[in-house]
């Protein structure tokens, strides 16, 4: 879903609804406020709306002319639609790039809530990063630099109305290498919002299979589990090509583990070359030596763990809560149908059933991951549908969801 331009969307409110300061119909500039280092090859990115009567940034946003109530209002207006996209389950924004006037869509990151951990500090300016020799989309970038002054970035306290996205650098990706090459404080023009896949107030239980950024929309979906009444339960199994994508990760199921380098040891051997389609051909890369350090937290792995926190703690617990597995091509721990068919499945072995959609299976990711798991999407009078389900999650929900399970692909 990240990185494809999305033109026909349910539209979360009534077009009389829509802020002045995000609509769907028109882009709206708003401000680069923070970049935060993620990982070698992928950054988060902070922005902000304008105040209402300013959308034009003549001034770069400091001397508007706008009266206190106007920007009550005009901000109002935004929270409360960003309240409702909130609500309703997995939603997206498109950024253009203005000098190729092309648009992609992404998946926004749930706001950073008074009771999130803070987000760990970035590498320093010091920290050396070598250029990968990998055979995936990002051999031929240059590594992401780290931010030079973390403080500069932590110092800017984040708003309810904010949006923040975690992206990877593409190599033939014009959005992301726009957006990683611009300054902070340059304009980014943004419309939206559009639905992807509404949560019905029925579901109660979700398995997400994330492909690297394809996380985000599984954010999306435990922030809204936390928020309403009757919560949820979210299994959230991400693959990842490196462990810095996910560095600090624990899996719940290797949770005090301590195996040295895997997942429950707080240690991980360093990221080796790897790609996708070593992933998807199942062939295996070469195991990379152990590493003598632990490494700092991701901040994507912060964010989990402080969602995880609030669905754990809420009221309907034990029955909702966030299960979290991770996935690390480079380490030889790839995601397979085993893995997603035990959380399918009871106590006793037979496949969970329910009441009708009140269970789902959600693949998120690039292309190949999504057709690999879910087979892919097709296109119908004009506009790209979900199409039958293949790939490996044929076997294991049914074609049509026939075996309990609906399949959603992102």
């Amino acid at each position: 879903m990240v990185g494809t331009a999305i033109w026909n969307q349910v539209r979360i409110a009534r077009e009389d609804r829509f802020s002045s300061l995000l609509n769907p119909s028109e882009f709206t500039p708003y401000r680069l406020k923070k970049v935060e280092y993620a990982s070698s090859n992928s950054s988060l990115f902070t922005l902000r709306a304008p105040r209402r009567g300013s959308v034009r940034w003549d001034d770069g946003g400091e001397n508007d002319e706008d009266t206190e109530g106007e920007k009550e209002d005009g901000e109002g207006e935004l929270r409360e639609l960003l309240r409702e996209a909130w609500k309703r389950g997995v939603w997206s924004v498109q950024i253009k790039q203005p000098q190729l006037q092309i648009a992609r869509s992404y998946t926004p990151l749930p706001p950073i809530t008074s009771t999130s951990p803070p987000t760990p500090p970035s590498p320093s300016s010091t920290t050396t990063t070598t250029k990968s020799t990998s055979t995936s989309s990002t051999a031929d970038l240059p590594p992401v630099k780290p931010i030079a002054n973390p403080s500069s970035v932590s110092d800017i306290p984040p708003q309810e109305t904010d949006l923040r996205f975690y992206i990877r650098q593409h190599t033939s990706g014009e959005l992301s290498r726009y957006l990683h090459a611009i300054p902070p404080n340059e304009r980014v023009f943004v419309r939206g919002p559009y639905l992807e896949l509404e949560i019905p107030e029925h579901v109660e239980e979700v398995v997400f299979i994330a492909g690297g950024t394809g996380i985000a929309p599984a954010m999306q979906i435990a922030d809204l589990m936390a928020r309403r009444e009757r919560g949820g339960k979210l299994t959230v199994l991400w693959a990842c090509r490196m462990r810095d994508e996910c560095a600090g990760g624990v899996s719940a199921s290797e949770s005090g583990a301590g195996v040295e380098g895997g997942a429950g040891s707080g240690q991980h051997p360093p990221s080796s070359p790897s790609s996708w389609r070593n992933w998807l051909s199942l062939t295996n890369p070469s195991p990379p030596p152990p590493s003598s350090s632990p490494r700092r937290k991701s901040p994507i792995v912060t964010s989990l763990e402080s969602l995880q926190s609030r669905l754990n703690a809420h009221p309907t617990a034990p029955t909702s809560s966030l299960h979290i597995e991770y996935f690390v091509d480079a380490e030889n721990k790839m995601l397979k149908p085993a893995s997603v068919l035990k959380h399918l499945k009871n106590g006793d072995g037979s496949l969970k059933q329910g009441t009708e959609g009140a269970r789902m299976i959600v693949v998120s990711g690039p292309e190949g991951f999504v057709n690999l798991w879910a087979g892919p999407k097709m296109w119908a009078g004009g506009k790209e549908v979900q199409g039958g389900v293949g790939g490996w999650l044929r076997g294991l929900a049914g074609e049509g969801g026939e075996k309990g399970w609906r399949v959603w692909k992102l």
